[in-house]
């Protein structure tokens, strides 16, 4: 009979037990759902701030007179007092090493053929000479 008592004693508590903690689960579980969303937001909200930042600065940046300079220079083809504008136009073709007059041949001065070479080779003879 003691044994049928601490049974029922036992289930008992184990059914207010788990009345009580299924509840505290679920709202622990609520609770980590509601801090994710919380920082998930938070990090949103920084990105749109920097975002807001970013083009701020690109606003103040689009009024400046630097910006208004350079624009009128580029798209407009305007200058400022004072300044030259020298326009660099690349050759569309190649001219030949040598020429021909009256059956002679005569070369003209030749620097090999600029576009086996690499770039840094090139360089390295500008600023060697």
């Amino acid at each position: 009979m003691r044994v049928v008592i601490s049974i029922a004693v036992f289930l008992v508590i184990a059914g207010g037990v788990a009345f009580f903690s299924v509840p505290a689960i679920k709202e622990a579980r609520r609770s980590k759902m509601i801090e994710a969303e919380i920082e998930n937001l938070r990090t949103e909200a920084e990105k749109i701030n920097s975002e807001n930042n970013f083009l701020r600065e690109k606003i103040e940046y689009l009024k400046s007179d630097h910006f208004k300079e350079s624009v009128a220079k580029d798209r407009l083809n305007l200058r400022n007092k004072g300044e030259k504008v020298v326009v660099v136009q690349p050759n569309a073709e190649k001219e030949d090493n040598s020429k021909k007059t009256l059956g002679e041949e005569t070369t003209t001065e030749s620097f090999g053929d600029e576009t086996e070479k690499p770039n840094y080779k090139k360089w390295w003879e500008i600023i060697m000479k």
